[in-house]
């Protein structure tokens, strides 16, 4: 299975992927989180138990199959990164989805986040 497959898939080596569990202390009541690479929303719970508004960005395929399979609805999804990195927000959530990048690609993605603090 090729690395891009896996991660359209939510799968890598046939594990299923598991929503994240705190692992850092984060604030309880932030207004606004992107969940960039957010791919089928598997965080989402997660992410609105912290958050009152919360937006999903992927890739346009992943966007299409994340309207069908979340777990929880949420208030943006997106694949139009010009327009979402407009946006402000107080958290970057980033999970399971810089690892895969190349180098080169990932520092770029980096770079194209909102400056911090906003």
């Amino acid at each position: 299975m090729s690395c891009a497959s896996g991660i359209l898939t939510g799968f890598k080596d046939g594990k299923p992927f598991t929503p994240y569990v705190p692992t850092l202390a984060l604030p309880p009541h932030l207004e606004r989180v992107l969940d960039f690479g957010c791919g089928l929303g598997r965080n989402f719970p997660y992410l609105k138990s912290i958050s009152r508004q919360i937006t999903g960005f992927d890739l346009p395929e992943m966007i299409e199959r994340c309207r069908v399979l979340a777990p929880d609805p949420i208030d943006t999804l997106s694949s139009d990164w010009a327009e979402v990195r407009t946006g402000r927000f107080d958290l970057i959530f980033a999970s399971l989805v810089l690892q895969p990048m190349e180098e080169a690609a990932c520092a770029a993605a980096l770079a194209d986040l909102p400056a911090w603090p906003p």
